[in-house]
């Protein structure tokens, strides 16, 4: 199956970027009520939320309870050719500034 060329929904991307973020800093696999409380949003929300991720082959869910999931892309940007350059100096951020421009 081909990644649709959609772009994320904010919701989404946050959902995403919890999930790469958490899956960095703790060794504890995140709990629903976690994400429930990170994001503001109830568990079949995100249910639906995770199924579009994976679906869009942004994550692999191998367990719901706890959530138990592989990260396949950490974020859109490279799939749809966004690219920014420095008008400055003609060229593009490198990936460490670009990594950290994600998390903001």
């Amino acid at each position: 199956m081909i990644p649709s060329e959609r772009r994320l929904e904010d919701i989404e991307r946050k959902v995403l970027r919890i999930l790469v973020n958490y899956s960095k800093i703790r060794s504890t696999p995140l709990k629903m009520e976690n994400l429930q409380k990170f994001t503001g949003k109830r568990e079949g929300r995100l249910h639906h939320i995770l199924g579009v991720l994976e679906q869009e082959k942004y994550v692999e869910i191998e367990s719901r309870q706890p959530l138990r999931y592989r990260i396949l892309k950490e974020f859109e940007a490279h799939e749809l050719n966004w690219h920014r350059k420095s008008h400055d100096k003609g060229h593009e951020f490198s990936d460490a500034y670009r990594n950290q421009m994600e998390l903001f």
